[in-house]
């Protein structure tokens, strides 16, 4: 991955983001500080839809609930990343 997460070690942040020539991927990075976890709460109408996960951190899905994945996840960077329908795929 080419995003450098944080010059802060002890921060955790992430972005949303969309390539060009992408546009029907949903791409969020994650980046969680060493010796701790985080819980990411990813927003969507379909429970159905589905997450791929990579990179250092561990993740694990726990569920769909109130409009919403979560994910755990352990330290380190992760990179979701899920086909969305919209206006470039004409659904």
């Amino acid at each position: 991955m080419s995003w450098e997460p944080s010059s802060n070690p002890n921060r955790a942040v992430s972005r949303w983001r969309r390539n060009p020539g992408e546009r029907n991927l949903a791409q969020l990075d994650v980046s969680v500080p060493p010796n701790t976890t985080a819980t990411v709460r990813i927003p969507a109408e379909d429970p159905s839809l589905r997450w791929t996960v990579r990179g250092s951190a561990s993740a694990r899905y726990v569920g769909f609930d109130a409009g919403h994945h979560r994910f755990e996840l352990g330290p380190g960077v992760a990179n979701f990343v899920a086909a969305i329908a919209g206006p470039d795929t004409g659904q």
